[in-house]
């Protein structure tokens, strides 16, 4: 009787891997995937940017601790948004941005719902990093961190759960 030393199982994984790397050069350098921000991604596609993006901004937010969101706080956003995030994100919280966004891929997301999907911390490192392939600048590469903590607040005081639900 022979013993089974899993070199078939082993050998099976490396045709995997290589055939997955085959696979993925051709689509690279063949530019067979539409980068044009005028086609949405596929499923798969999107699958793999939305995982990676949402699991690096939780990985990267970890450890920022949001202030006390006073009335001062939230009313120190509402003009920090307007010169900030209104031209892509809509004039306030819950609005539409400037008519190009409509050829954006993807489009800057509605930030009344986008503060129920992140945490204030989370919010915040988006706005003062950006976000890669998104259109979505670092912010904090002009504004303060004080300046982006009142924009959170603002956000924070006027989510709502989805684009058809009143502001708080």
């Amino acid at each position: 009787m022979q013993g089974n030393s899993g070199g078939g199982f082993f050998s099976g994984v490396i045709a995997v891997i290589v055939l997955g790397a085959v696979v993925g050069a051709i689509v690279l350098f063949t530019g067979v995937y539409n980068m044009a921000a005028s086609i949405p991604h596929t499923a798969i596609g999107l699958w793999v940017v939305e995982t990676g993006k949402v699991k690096s901004i939780q990985a990267h937010a970890k450890g920022i601790t949001a202030p006390d969101f006073t009335d001062k706080l939230v009313a120190d956003g509402a003009p920090n948004y307007g010169i900030n995030c209104s031209m892509c994100h809509g004039p306030s919280a819950g609005t539409d941005g400037a008519p190009f966004i409509k050829g954006m891929y993807p489009e800057p997301p509605n930030m009344s719902t986008l503060a129920v999907k992140y945490s204030p911390s989370e919010l915040f490192w988006i706005a003062k990093n950006g976000l890669k392939m998104t259109g979505m600048p670092a912010v904090g590469s002009h504004v303060s961190d004080d300046q982006l903590w009142t924009i959170v607040a603002y956000l924070e005081k006027n989510k709502k759960a989805d684009d058809s639900a009143p502001a708080k």
